[in-house]
């Protein structure tokens, strides 16, 4: 389990030496604009004198399928609470028939966010309290915590942190407290803790009216407490470095380029796989609140783990995104190949994953979601006992429909089907279906009014 709080450490390491990039964090002089100085008035669109956005593949923040008549408002104190009933076909590992319950729920939230001049940020947390009706033995607390701040330090220099803990072993039914995800989940095991920590900290700089630097670090790490009673599971951890530069070619059109630089971690075993990745992306943002993001570049990662001889490989990195966010529905598709943690398998793995998820709001009373994903991991380097890696493709269907201005009902269905076969735990049952029920009390208050 983490030791120490993954934010502090990353911000002594990245932004010490680039401290001094960053000019005096006080008040821009009096006439001074808060946006890149006109180098040359009146020859760029008023559009392309605002501040550039952060390109996608830099950019962590959260997908999201608000609406855009959805987007949330800042200085609020939100809160709510949650209590569904899910049935589970498969809560143990099991040789013969997987083993059912009923779990009963309750996820009360509570988030925090504020803007100002020069800063927002985000506290958000919910915890959660499970009950089996059978097997008693697994009742628990779940923990779901993310904090997120932003601030300007001079007029083109941005200081973002961001981190995440989570504490759950219901990783296919989490509350909808909008927590960052923290590493990557290869396998989901039945019945099993899962403690995931990741931190990152970037920097950004505006240094001309339609170019932009930045740099940032992460940390992470993903650990299951139980994993001694099952065999093939791993705890991973990792740390990076990434630096990159975008040019802005009009008001919705960014190129540009990254390069990164990864430890990946796997216990234990003490695999390690460095990778060194660079990355060209373009990014284009349509009408009507569309948005395409595509990158592809070569990857180099060199692993020392169950062979002898240390595993060096090339491949090709690539992938892209695909966001639109209407009145009434909203979609977010994504492809990606590139190496990654091993997510719960013995090493780091050459990871191509596709998600698609969608809403959309119809008869004006019923909100109805639908979502796909599919892995496909391959270990770099391990031991023939835990196997090369396999894959895991999941669909969820839910339908919403508002009980007056504060309180909701839900019900929806997840499918799981997982093929490890050198993991004991899935390999005997490698579907997994729930159906669950849920009813949900929302509300917001402004701050400082």
């Amino acid at each position: 389990m983490p030791r120490q709080p993954y934010l502090a450490t990353i911000l002594v390491l990245v932004t010490t030496p680039l401290w001094s990039q960053a000019g005096s964090s006080g008040a821009p002089p009096a006439g001074e604009d808060p946006i890149w100085s006109r180098v040359d008035s009146g020859a760029a669109p008023a559009a392309e004198e605002a501040p550039m956005i952060v390109p996608a593949p830099f950019s962590d923040e959260s997908s999201s399928l608000a609406f855009a008549s959805e987007t949330p408002r800042t200085n609020y104190l939100r809160g709510g609470l949650n209590l569904g009933t899910v049935y589970d076909d498969n809560i143990l590992p099991s040789s013969g028939r997987g083993v059912s319950d009923v779990r009963y729920s309750v996820w009360p939230s509570l988030s925090l966010e504020q803007s100002r001049s020069r800063m927002r940020w985000d506290l958000t947390y919910s915890p959660g309290f499970r009950f089996y009706q059978g097997h008693t033995s697994l009742n628990g607390i779940d923990h779901n915590l993310g904090i997120d701040l932003e601030y300007r330090l001079s007029p083109h220099v941005t200081l973002s942190m961001g981190e995440s803990f989570q504490k759950t072993s219901d990783v296919l039914n989490l509350s909808d407290a909008g927590v960052v995800q923290g590493p990557t989940t290869s396998l989901v095991p039945p019945a099993t803790t899962k403690i995931s920590n990741a931190g990152d900290v970037s920097l950004t700089y505006q240094f001309a009216q339609n170019q932009m630097i930045g740099v940032k670090g992460t940390m992470s790490g993903l650990w299951y407490p139980g994993r001694v009673n099952l065999n093939g599971l791993f705890d991973s951890t990792a740390r990076g470095t990434e630096v990159f530069y975008t040019h802005r070619l009009s008001a919705s059109q960014y190129i540009g380029a990254t390069f990164g630089l990864q430890n990946l971690f796997t216990h234990p075993g003490h695999a390690e796989t460095r990778t060194q990745t660079a990355l060209f992306f373009y990014t284009v943002y349509l009408p009507s609140s569309l948005s395409v993001s595509l990158f592809a570049g070569p990857e180099h990662s060199g692993t020392n783990g169950a062979s002898f001889v240390p595993v060096h490989l090339w491949s090709p990195a690539a992938g892209g995104s695909l966001g639109w966010h209407g009145g009434h529905a909203s979609l977010l598709a994504s492809l990606a190949r590139q190496v990654s943690d091993g997510g719960g398998l013995s090493g780091a793995v050459r990871s191509n994953s596709a998600d698609l998820s969608m809403r959309w709001r119809f008869a004006r009373a019923f909100t109805a979601s639908l979502g796909g994903t599919y892995i496909s991991n391959r270990v770099l380097d391990s031991a023939e006992t835990f196997g090369d890696g396999g894959h895991t493709w999941s669909g969820a269907a839910s339908l919403e429909h508002p009980l007056g201005d504060h309180f909701a009902a839900q019900i929806g269905y997840t499918h799981l089907h997982q093929s490890y076969p050198h993991v004991s735990a899935i390999s005997n049952n490698p579907d997994r279906n729930n159906v669950w029920v849920s009813f949900s009390y929302r509300f917001e208050r402004p701050l400082g009014r």
